[in-house]
């Protein structure tokens, strides 16, 4: 009987259809594993949102600080690890931050001896120590009961977070008002979009988890991290995280938010 021998002809035309498989195959691997990270991230992000109520209520309606929720003896971090220890990179890093990382834009909060990595960070929508203002840093108290709280569904409270300035070590993740003044004409400072399609998740006031998009006239660099053009974020009003804080206004509709 005769054994049948592979030509040279058929071994090539397998390693095609091997070929032309891998090439459809990959990129629907890839949207699955971008989409595990967006879900794991929303995961992480509804753990915040229910941190921060749960806070709220042992305060006295007091939002956490920005600048400093991350020190064990402020209590927010007492709603993850038992003991109110310090975080562990599980919960200050969103899983789909790796080009946040390829770009040395993490943030290190110096815990002990060791230095966590942080790409999380909590918006204007909450307590603010050092909130840059015309006459200087100052504390801006925000409350659950404040009027511009009266839209909790429309309040991004934390959200994605890069880390630009040359002091990396933080106590608090803060995204800041403004766009850089420091020359760098296209950055966001502390705002990235790395979810896809230039997308943020963010947790939002009342608990829930959405999804906030960059205004269609925008165009994005280095995966969400920067942009073509000046970044020319309006502090004082609603883009597209709410009203700033300490104005007497309640949040209205933008067109780059998806609740």
């Amino acid at each position: 009987m005769r054994k049948h021998i592979f030509t040279l002809i058929e071994l090539l035309v397998c390693i095609a259809i091997i070929g032309i498989l891998a090439s459809m195959l990959l990129p629907a691997l890839s949207r699955a594993r971008l989409k595990a990270r967006d879900v794991s991230c929303k995961s992480l992000l509804k753990q915040y949102g229910m941190a921060t109520v749960m806070y709220v209520a042992d305060n006295d309606g007091y939002f956490p600080d920005i600048r400093s929720y991350l020190l064990p003896e402020h209590g927010f971090t007492g709603y993850f690890v038992a003991g109110g220890s310090a975080l562990p990179e599980e919960i200050t890093r969103c899983p789909g931050d790796g080009a946040t990382e390829g770009l040395g834009r993490l943030g290190l909060y110096k815990s002990g001896d060791k230095f966590i990595k942080v790409s999380i960070g909590g918006t204007c929508n909450l307590t603010d120590s050092k909130s840059a203002t015309s006459v200087g840093l100052r504390m801006i108290v925000q409350r659950e009961s404040d009027v511009m709280n009266t839209h909790p569904s429309k309040r991004c409270q934390w959200t994605d977070y890069q880390n630009q300035a040359e002091d990396k070590v933080v106590s608090g993740a803060g995204l800041s008002i403004g766009r850089d003044k420091g020359g760098m004409a296209s950055s966001m400072k502390e705002y990235v979009y790395r979810h896809g399609s230039n997308c943020s998740n963010g947790s939002f006031a009342d608990g829930h988890v959405g999804t906030l998009r960059l205004a269609g006239h925008l165009k994005a660099l280095n995966q969400g991290h920067d942009l073509v053009g000046e970044w020319q974020f309006p502090g004082n009003t609603t883009y597209p995280y709410g009203p700033r804080q300490g104005e007497l206004s309640v949040y209205t509709e933008h067109p780059s938010v998806n609740y």
